[in-house]
């Protein structure tokens, strides 16, 4: 096993070796791009929204972060 740092490049040749997921399956399009659509019209009305509730983590889940 080498101790030597693995440098960025390297990195991500390995991680595109890595199988990806799809969940596209598990994500209905059209009720989250509705929700995001919302959230971005509440902002400039500066009404308070839940940032951080089930519309952020579907957000993320389509995203992949």
């Amino acid at each position: 096993m080498s101790t030597e740092p693995i440098t960025p490049e390297v990195e991500l040749t390995l991680a595109e070796t890595l199988p990806q997921a799809d969940a596209s399956s598990l994500v209905d399009r059209e009720l989250l791009e509705t929700q995001v659509q919302e959230m971005y019209r509440q902002v400039p009305r500066e009404e308070e929204a839940d940032l951080y509730g089930v519309e952020s983590i579907s957000l993320a889940a389509v995203r992949g972060t």
